[in-house]
Formats: structure tokens, C-alpha cells, sequence
């Protein structure tokens, strides 16, 4: 990790508040247009720009992006710092009754492939969202949303040196979604080598992120290709990533919703649980509060629900989940981990969706709310909702030190980064030959 000099929002011009976003992956179209209104120089303009009619090679969505940054940057509503520098990030903000803050800093972190370093995957990817990321730096040659990374700091050693800076007041502070956003500049030569000698030693797990940084990765390899004798500290060698140590992440579920998939039978899928798990009919609330706590003895738990209201707690006792015939395609570590045995148990044994179709939204919705999951449920082609538990910290750890990965969409960092914060610059490329 190493400090950088990013591209800001030029505050003289704009108000932070009216030009930020939520990342591009939980934006819905009707946020999307709310925030096109919300200014002419809001980043989504750029980073999660709107398709027109007869778009082509040369003109679309990822050349407009292209052409809006360049123009931002001549007239002065982004400009780069002077000197590299950290970019502290504290987020306060209220979950589960409790009012929580967390704080992490912007760097650049070198890329490295997964088992070559220190920087951890914890789930599995989806094709889709590479190709548009991978698209949109090869436009414009710059990070605009960042990979949220943490990591140790159980002394907390690093929070200690930055203290002193929280006490100062923030370069911006911006309200969004129920969380309140700071954010400071750290120059100062002496306290920015600190911190990177700091992290230097820290592996890093991704909590947020795979696919910006496969893309990343993708994007680095392209760009070597064109520029074989590039130097080591070539921009597009590193990622914009925010760190935050791991003792401060609050990890939420994410549910799926299940519709219109053709081999559905409530009948047929309670069976099959039935020969593995205990299948017990709960109210809302109480089911919600069983899935809050940890399943005893290394079991597995999770509910489902049904439009109508019905909901059911499904679990499965840890001593029998050595003996479950259908669990043993999967790894050990993940045999008691609600996602994977969801998905094994019902999506692909009992609904037929196995590989892309378990991530094709025609049939499966990822959402991060009990509330949204709960909604879902009027929706005529909904048939039913897989309830998740919040993940296990500690086990994500277990299974990413493993070389393992978990279903895709199984965590939900809260609360996401704010895109548009800081910009990293990738260097100009040649022009795509492709």
C-alpha cells in the first residue's frame, strides 16, 4: 500500500454531496436517474453512465464517460493533488440499534494474484460485471470506485498514529443514506511513510471489490502487453483500495429471492431437507432472531420464506453434517456455511440451477435488506426467499487462508464506500487495437 496523488472534486465548484454515489453494483435505474438530476458533474455521469439509442463502437456509454473526465479535469472540477497522500475515511453510522463509526484510508495497493501475495479473495465472481468495469478503464484509464480491503490491527497500532488526525477538522463531510461520510488528507512525508511501512506487512483481505480487482488485474496484463518494459511503479501496477482493520467491519447477510425457476415445488424441496434438516415452521420475528445467532455445535442454519407470510427455520445439527451424501462435493470448511449449503441443497439439487444460472437474476435476486427481501414477497413471480445468517468473520478468514471462495454475493460489508471521493489515475494507454 502506498500513498498516491488522487483526483478530488475541486470543492470551490461543487458540493461533495450533490456529485457522490453509492458503488455502481447497488445503484437501482431509478437511483441511477435520481442522481443523473441530482448534477451535472455527479460521478455516475461517469463511473455508471446511462446506454442511449444508437449507441455503436463510437459512441456509448464508456466513450461519454471518457469525454466527461477529460472535460472535468480542463475545467477544473477535478483537480490532483499536489503531493501523494492518504485519504482518511470515516463513516458513522446505525445498525442494529447501535450507533457504530468506522475508520480505513485510501491508498494504492500493488496488484498481485490471488495466491502470489498478501491480498485475499473470500467469494466467487460473475463474468458480467468484469466485462463492463474492464471496459470503462480501458475508456478512461482511472479507478473511480475502490476496493474495500481489511485487515489485522488487533493492537491497534495504526488507528493510534492516526488519532490525532480525526481530532482535526475533515477536508468534507457528506450525509447519504442514513451515514455520515468524513474525509481528511494526510501529506505530512513523516506520519505518510508510517503508515504505509505499517500496512506493508498486512495481508489483506478483500471484503468488497472482486470484481474491480480482477478487472484490475485483467487491466494491468493488457497494458503490459503494450508496454512490456514498463517500470515497477507503472500506475496501473496498483488499485485504488481503502483499508479498514477488521475489528471495526460489520458484515450483514444477503438474502435471495427466487422466481419464476420451472422445476420449483415447495413440496418436493421440504422433502429433501426434511431427510437432512430440521424444518421448523416460526413467525417473522422469531425466525429473524434465530437466524441473528450463531448455529450451536458447527451446524448450519438458515430460513426460507413464502409468499403468503409462511416461513420456516431450516437447520442442520453439526454432527450429522459429516453424513450428508449431498454436502460432499463441498470443502470441508464450507459444509457448514449457510450460503454454500443453500445453494447446493435447494438452488441446484432441487430448482436444476447449477454454475451461471445461480447468479442469472431471472431466477435469482440478491438483495441486502430484510426489509427488500420481505417486499419481495408480493411479487407474483417471487416463489420463495432464501434467508440468510450474518457471515462469520472469523470463518471467511479460514476459508480465503485456505485458497477457498464462497458462493458469490454472500456478504454485505455495510456501510458501502461512497464513490467519487478519490479518483486514482492509471496513466494514459495506447489505443485499444480490439
Amino acid at each position: 500500500m502506498k500513498p498516491f496523488r488522487a483526483i478530488r472534486y475541486n470543492l470551490a465548484k461543487v458540493n461533495l454531496s450533490d456529485v457522490v454515489t453509492p458503488p455502481y453494483d447497488v445503484i437501482s435505474p431509478a437511483e441511477q436517474e435520481g442522481f443523473y438530476q441530482k448534477s451535472l458533474h455527479n460521478v455516475i455521469r461517469i463511473d455508471f453512465g446511462k446506454g442511449e439509442a444508437g449507441d455503436d463502437d463510437r459512441n456509448n456509454r464508456y466513450t461519454r464517460a471518457a469525454a466527461e473526465f477529460g472535460r472535468w479535469l480542463q475545467e477544473g472540477i477535478l483537480v490532483q493533488e499536489t503531493q501523494p497522500a492518504f485519504y482518511l475515511y470515516e463513516q458513522e453510522f446505525q445498525v442494529y440499534g447501535k450507533r457504530l463509526t468506522r475508520r480505513g484510508l485510501f491508498g494504492l495497493q500493488r496488484l498481485e494474484r490471488f495466491g502470489e501475495g498478501k491480498v485475499l479473495p473470500h467469494e466467487k465472481t460473475i463474468a458480467g460485471p468484469k466485462a463492463d468495469r474492464l471496459q470503462l478503464m480501458k475508456s478512461c484509464a482511472a479507478n473511480f470506485s475502490s476496493i474495500f480491503g481489511i485487515y489485522s490491527d488487533g493492537g491497534g497500532t495504526i488507528q493510534a498514529l492516526l488519532a490525532p488526525v480525526y481530532q482535526t477538522d475533515p477536508l468534507a463531510t457528506v450525509e447519504q443514506d442514513k451515514v455520515t461520510n468524513r474525509i481528511w488528507v494526510v501529506t505530512e512525508p513523516a506520519l505518510v511513510s508510517k503508515i504505509a511501512n505499517l500496512l506493508e506487512e498486512k495481508t489483506i483481505l478483500i471484503a468488497d471489490g472482486h470484481h474491480r480487482y480482477e478487472t484490475a488485474l485483467t487491466y494491468r496484463d493488457w497494458r503490459l502487453e503494450q508496454e512490456p518494459n514498463s517500470p515497477a511503479d507503472a500506475p496501473y501496477r496498483h488499485v485504488l483500495m481503502y483499508l479498514s482493520s477488521r475489528e471495526e467491519a460489520v458484515v450483514l447477510p444477503t438474502h435471495r429471492v427466487i422466481r419464476r425457476t420451472e422445476r420449483f415445488d415447495r413440496k418436493v424441496i421440504e422433502q429433501g431437507l426434511n431427510q437432512v434438516a430440521t424444518l421448523t415452521p416460526l413467525a417473522q420475528e422469531p425466525l429473524f432472531a434465530k437466524l441473528a445467532e450463531p448455529a450451536p455445535d458447527g451446524g448450519c442454519r438458515f430460513g426460507m420464506g413464502y409468499p403468503g407470510g409462511e416461513f420456516l427455520l431450516v437447520e442442520i445439527a453439526g454432527k450429522d453434517i459429516p453424513q450428508i451424501r449431498a454436502l460432499e462435493g463441498i470443502p470441508p470448511l464450507l459444509r457448514n456455511h449457510d450460503v454454500a449449503v443453500a445453494h447446493k441443497l435447494i438452488l441446484e439439487d432441487r430448482l436444476g440451477l447449477s454454475g451461471p444460472a445461480q447468479t442469472d437474476p431471472q431466477f435469482v435476486e440478491f438483495v441486502k435488506s430484510r426489509e427488500v427481501a420481505l417486499a419481495a414477497l408480493s411479487d407474483p413471480t417471487v416463489q420463495c426467499l432464501l434467508l440468510m445468517t450474518p457471515p462469520d468473520l472469523a470463518h471467511m478468514e479460514r476459508v480465503a487462508q485456505a485458497g477457498l471462495t464462497m458462493p458469490p454475493k454472500t456478504t454485505y460489508f455495510y456501510p458501502k464506500l461512497l464513490t467519487g471521493l478519490v479518483v486514482n489515475s492509471l496513466g494514459l494507454a495506447k489505443p485499444d487495437p480490439r
